[in-house]
């Protein structure tokens, strides 16, 4: 799993080879709670990297959900690494153009 976090970096434990600047890459599915419990750390936003919902406007909602929350707390999180940032913006990109949502993304420097 590939997830976007913002946390409240006082209470930062994690290693280096866990997080890098506020993306988290696991092989496991864990939820925040097991995250927030195993790392020691408070999440401000977690947001899963991945389109979820059975129909496609139930996945385009979530995804219009995941970028609003983006949107509104990037600027929470500490030094993000400009690859980082392209990582993300990509995500958003790609998945906008799956679900007629680009134009909108762009318009709100969402990618």
């Amino acid at each position: 799993m590939k997830a976007i976090i913002i946390y409240y970096p006082d209470r930062n434990t994690l290693d280096d080879n866990t997080i890098e600047n506020g993306v988290l890459y696991t092989e496991k599915d864990l939820t925040v709670e097991e995250i927030e419990e195993d790392y020691n750390i408070k999440f401000i936003c977690f947001i899963p990297l991945e389109v979820k919902g059975k129909t496609y406007a139930e996945r385009k909602a979530d995804l219009q959900n995941k970028a609003i929350e983006w949107s509104n707390n990037w600027g929470l999180g500490g030094d993000w690494h400009f690859s980082n940032i392209i990582e993300i913006e990509s995500f958003f990109e790609e998945q906008g153009k799956k679900y007629g949502l680009l134009r909108e993304f762009r318009e709100n420097a969402i990618c």
